[in-house]
């Protein structure tokens, strides 16, 4: 008999799922799932009150006849998903819920020391997403297609198509993404120049002078 498929977690899920599509399973739950099933239709329990307090945890079961995957958010689900591919095969019986230790799983990437473009950022978010990182904190520095000060922008910069296509892959993944940008501080890229040296806090070494001066209107 052949398997047939259904979550609803999201595109994400199914392109996962999608070498397994055969057909069409009606799941009666209350929760996000997947499934993996030789039945026709298939009636999912409630998640336990752990489950439900915390949305990243998940729970994966085999019976004989199906596989599943239940949470209480899609990003649940994708975690059970990696659980299921990292195990390789759960024979029927097997049954595991998991919960995160912490809510807020973030990693804080400073882009001031080098500049990826799109192929190189799917593999991090992808690896973040392997690690159940929930959170990418991006440090943008001077990365930034600025439209008022061309002039700070460095040669390698995101463009606004770049930007909007990073945020989408992010979000899909279910991984908030958390632009970081220096204010008063840690602006060299920008009080190096010329133009900008009347705002440094201190002027004896203008190319190491990271401060604007928050005394100066024009900071």
């Amino acid at each position: 008999m052949n398997y047939q498929v259904a979550t609803n977690a999201g595109g994400v899920i199914q392109a996962r799922l999608a070498d397994r599509k055969v057909g069409p399973c009606k799941v009666s739950a209350a929760d996000y799932y997947a499934v993996i099933t030789k039945e026709e239709a298939v009636t999912l329990p409630p998640l336990s009150a752990a489950l439900r307090q915390h949305t990243d945890g998940y729970r994966l079961y085999a019976d004989g006849r199906s596989i599943i995957m239940q949470a209480a958010s899609p990003r649940g689900i994708l975690y059970a998903w990696q659980e299921w591919k990292r195990r390789g095969h759960i024979a029927a019986g097997f049954f595991k819920e998991e919960v995160p230790s912490r809510s807020f799983r973030a990693i804080h990437i400073d882009l001031r020391y080098g500049f990826w473009h799109r192929e190189r950022l799917k593999e991090i978010i992808d690896t973040l997403i392997e690690f159940r990182y929930n959170t990418l904190i991006l440090e943008t520095e001077n990365r930034l297609p600025l439209t008022r000060h061309p002039e700070i922008v460095a040669p390698e910069h995101f463009t606004p198509e770049d930007l909007a296509w990073l945020g989408a892959y992010a979000k899909e993944r279910f991984l908030e993404l958390i632009p970081l940008q220096q204010t008063l501080g840690h602006l060299e890229y920008a009080l190096k120049l010329p133009q900008y040296a009347h705002l440094r806090e201190v002027r004896e070494q203008p190319e190491k002078e990271p401060l604007f001066y928050p005394g100066n209107t024009g900071a």
